[in-house]
């Protein structure tokens, strides 16, 4: 069990991560083992706790004749690279869903979906350049891997304060969600910047925005984007295959070597055992 994300805060002075839904409610209510608390150890090892999703992504889909890449479009979009030398890469690139998804809800507050269907919203006018600018001085894009960020850097609180400083408060609500859906784009592109092409396979909820996998598409052509539904692995799917194969190697107590993307500093078991 993943759990929900509620705080990331892997480079502070006291680390940690932060998810609930407990494991040991799930085991004792289910009678069914159950592993999580993943991310702690990590950090615990000396890594960022995230992204973990490439231990999965190199058995599914990595290849040895050209650059594979996979991008999970959840509420933080992560990466993972894998380059025919063998090296494997793995890094949050930065928003995906949650500035969009926080913001439409703010301007729809009846709006049963709670996030803009298909990306219909952003794509209604143009972003603005001025702020898109802005948005893309946050310090965590200047980083280099390993790096990993959550909505406690990129919250309706950061954006406020960045339409204030770039004097864009008074754009119109439609205006800024296409900004920031061209900021997601932006910022994706960004860190595939140093890797010409290859395979990108998608997955993740913002594989249903059409707008933006659309934006992806232009912004990235020279590369071949598809989902990894046409692989036969379902895109919604991907993050609780992860967590089962993780919950299969901590069973087994299997270490795990995360140094290349997380920056732990020793190859370990990861997750707790909580048995019903």
């Amino acid at each position: 069990s993943h759990g929900q994300t509620i705080w990331h805060q892997p480079t502070d002075a006291h680390p940690f991560s932060l998810q609930i839904g407990h494991p040991a409610m799930i085991a004792k209510r289910t009678g069914i083992a159950t592993a999580g608390d993943f991310r702690m150890d990590d950090i615990a090892l000396g890594g960022q706790g995230a992204p973990l999703a490439p231990i999965l992504h190199r058995l599914l889909f990595a290849e040895t004749d050209r650059t594979t890449a996979v991008l999970n479009l959840g509420g933080i979009a992560n990466l993972s690279l894998f380059l025919p030398n063998g090296q494997m890469l793995g890094f949050d690139t930065g928003p995906a869903n949650t500035l969009l998804d926080a913001w439409y809800r703010q301007h729809h507050p009846h709006c049963l979906v709670g996030f803009d269907t298909s990306g219909a919203w952003a794509t209604e006018t143009e972003p603005d350049a001025r702020l898109l600018t802005q948005l893309r001085q946050h310090p965590f894009f200047a980083q280099i891997p390993p790096k990993s960020t959550g909505r406690e850097d990129f919250s309706l609180a950061w954006l406020q304060a960045q339409l204030t400083h770039a004097g864009k408060g008074h754009l119109p609500p439609a205006v800024i969600q296409s900004t920031l859906l061209a900021f997601t784009v932006e910022t994706i592109a960004h860190s595939l910047a140093p890797y010409t092409s290859g395979q990108l396979w998608l997955c993740g909820g913002g594989v249903h925005n059409q707008s933006l996998i659309k934006r992806l598409i232009q912004t990235l052509p020279d590369w071949h984007i598809r989902p990894t539904d046409d692989t036969g692995y379902a895109s919604d799917a991907l993050e609780a295959m992860l967590f089962a194969y993780l919950g299969y190697l901590r069973y087994h107590q299997r270490p795990i070597d995360l140094s290349q993307i997380t920056g732990q500093q020793r190859a370990g078991i990861l997750g707790g055992l909580w048995m019903a």
